[in-house]
């Protein structure tokens, strides 16, 4: 079987092109201000990426990197970048680590300036809009992009974060979908996998998913990231899998680049005051 593979990264370059554009009509410089705890590898590939598309369309960067830290002292830096009238969007790089009351965290950041949708107010938002986190947003967008259906499919969604899992699964039953939710504590991940028509993976288990775990046809969206030396790994075995599905996201290149894309995009329609 012959498949296609879904170009984030085109799309992505495509959608930056029009936001530069945009930007440069604004009287002030739109600056991200990101909250970074830790030493996570995967994360601090995120974070260069993000840098680099600001850069792209002209909006600025103020990154705070903590090695350690806690949450009452990122609650203090949240509540004055939230006052700071310079700063347009504030996104914390997630995972953070244990000792964080990371929903303590999120929360605090002002509606307004919450870029990444990672506020547990936006949930509401998302049951009456297509509004939603930058990588659930970013997937939808590149499915409609190569006009994949939604409506009446099967979807697998391996990710029960309030990150990824959670605001997907509501946009794809917005759009008609049956969805099952896996996770790390599922029993037999093939019982879902092999009947679904589309599976969306975000464990960062490279691997996790081979040929045994998918039906002819199905479409993967491959959003595992894990680090190992100097390679970058998906959750999906893509050589196991590409003669098998219809589409499939690259690692990098796929989901990632739409992420991105969506996070640049909601800062730009910040209404700067």
């Amino acid at each position: 079987m012959s498949y296609k593979i879904l170009d984030g990264k085109k799309i992505s370059e495509k959608k930056l092109l029009k936001i530069a554009k945009k930007i440069k009509t604004l009287k002030t410089t739109p600056i991200l201000a990101v909250i970074f705890v830790g030493n996570n590898s995967a994360s601090e590939i995120f974070i260069n990426l993000k840098e680099k598309a600001c850069k792209k369309v002209s909006i600025k960067t103020q990154l705070h990197h903590y090695t350690k830290t806690n949450t009452k002292h990122l609650i203090k830096l949240i509540q004055e970048l939230n006052n700071n009238k310079q700063i347009t969007g504030i996104m914390v790089q997630l995972p953070l680590p244990k000792n964080i009351d990371k929903e303590k965290v999120l929360s605090e950041i002002s509606f307004e300036k919450d870029v990444d949708g990672l506020n547990i107010n936006y949930f509401g938002k998302i049951l009456n809009s297509d509004y939603g986190p930058c990588t659930p947003t970013g997937i939808m967008e590149l499915l409609s992009n190569y006009k994949i259906k939604i409506a009446k499919k099967n979807v697998c969604i391996i990710n029960h974060s309030n990150l990824i899992g959670k605001p997907l699964a509501l946009m794809m039953l917005k759009k008609d979908a049956t969805v099952t939710i896996c996770h790390d504590k599922t029993n037999n991940l093939k019982e879902h996998t092999r009947i679904a028509d589309i599976i969306i993976t975000a464990a960062g288990v490279p691997n996790l998913i081979n040929s045994s775990h998918v039906k002819k046809g199905a479409i993967i969206i491959d959003a595992g990231v894990k680090k190992i030396k100097d390679k970058i790994y998906g959750d999906v075995n893509f050589e196991s899998v590409k003669n098998k599905v219809s589409y499939i996201t690259p690692v990098p290149g796929g989901v990632g680049p739409m992420t991105i894309a969506s996070l640049i995009e909601n800062i730009s329609k910040v209404k700067i005051k």
